[in-house]
């Protein structure tokens, strides 16, 4: 009140012949017009209220927005993205015309791609082998993968280099990603050696599903199983698992053999074969643990024990052509 009383007194001060008119003013009306001294106090008397836009027209207001961060030199993200992907489109699209221009090109998308590409730094720089147990074999998996250094990024086909390095007989299973701007990501699962198998004549390791790893070399693993015979590495899995669970023959078993497609015969270190029927394996085999703790089976001088005869067990002495038969119930010679 005290500021509107200090300002009425000036404009009376100001107008000394028309003081009267002065107290009738709006208070909004004379902080309007008293920016102008050379007003007549009369006009402003009878003056109706300024409207809004006139207020507003009245206020200099201050930029904002993009037109502020222009004049600031700033630009909002958005538009930023939106420019930085646009100068990559008319990049690509003077490639592209280019291509389809220039005799050199022959209309190949692939030269312009690889222009573009190196233009923006989407290039293949490094290339990571994740699962990878011997580094010897790296060389195999970048071959497969059938990239080249410096090669665009955009051209190569996750999908078909994958297939390629699945390929390999020592890979499980392989997953590329392409990882932007210029790195490949090759996570592999190498197959693990189970076996040893030797059929007509070839020796190769192979994996519990009975795949080929790799050719026998002399570094393999002393401990693996040696499977023989046609077939043998299909179904070598179940009867090494159910040996496995007599101790008592598989630490003595040096090979196991496939005959006829149909059944096995287990070869002991001292070369004994046991003679494996083709159903009811596991009681054939605890009958013959049996009788190896009772007798000591295994270290008599023995060449064949057959168990083809349910119920039966038929052993064959070494240098005879007779075996002896022991029934389940009677003892062993």
């Amino acid at each position: 009140m005290r500021k509107i009383r200090e300002l009425l007194v000036s404009l009376t001060d100001n107008y000394p012949d028309n003081r009267e008119n002065w107290p009738g003013l709006p208070g909004r009306l004379r902080s309007f017009f008293v920016r102008n001294p050379n007003t007549d106090p009369d006009k402003i008397v009878h003056a109706p209220l300024p409207g809004p836009i006139a207020r507003f027209m009245k206020v200099r207001r201050q930029p904002t927005g993009f037109k502020r961060q222009y004049a600031t030199g700033q630009l909002p993200m958005g538009l930023a993205l939106v420019m930085c992907f646009g100068f990559y489109g008319l990049v690509g699209a003077y490639g592209l015309s280019i291509s389809t221009s220039d005799d050199a090109y022959n209309n190949d998308l692939t030269g312009s791609l690889a222009d573009v590409s190196r233009f923006t730094g989407l290039e293949i720089k490094d290339i990571m082998i994740e699962g990878l147990t011997n580094e010897f074999r790296r060389g195999e998996v970048i071959a497969a993968l059938g990239v080249d250094y410096e090669e665009p990024t955009l051209q190569v086909s996750a999908a078909a280099a994958r297939q390629r390095i699945q390929s390999l007989p020592w890979i499980a299973d392989a997953n590329v990603q392409r990882l932007f701007p210029g790195t490949l990501i090759v996570s592999i699962r190498e197959r693990v050696p189970f076996a040893v198998w030797q059929n007509r004549g070839q020796i190769t390791v192979i994996d519990v599903e009975g795949q080929v790893i790799s050719e026998f070399a002399e570094d393999a693993d002393p401990a693996l199983p040696l499977v023989v015979g046609e077939g043998a590495n299909g179904d070598a899995s179940e009867i090494l698992a159910t040996l496995a669970a007599r101790p008592e023959i598989r630490a003595r078993m040096r090979a196991i053999v496939r005959v006829g497609a149909r059944r096995w015969n287990v070869r002991l270190n001292n070369g004994i074969d046991i003679r494996l029927p083709e159903e009811n394996i596991e009681a054939a085999l605890d009958q013959l643990v049996a009788l190896d703790t009772i007798h000591g089976l295994f270290n008599h001088d023995i060449s064949a024990i057959d168990l083809r005869i349910h119920d039966r067990i038929s052993i064959r002495l070494a240098g005879d052509n007779d075996a002896t038969t022991s029934e389940q119930a009677g003892g062993a010679t």
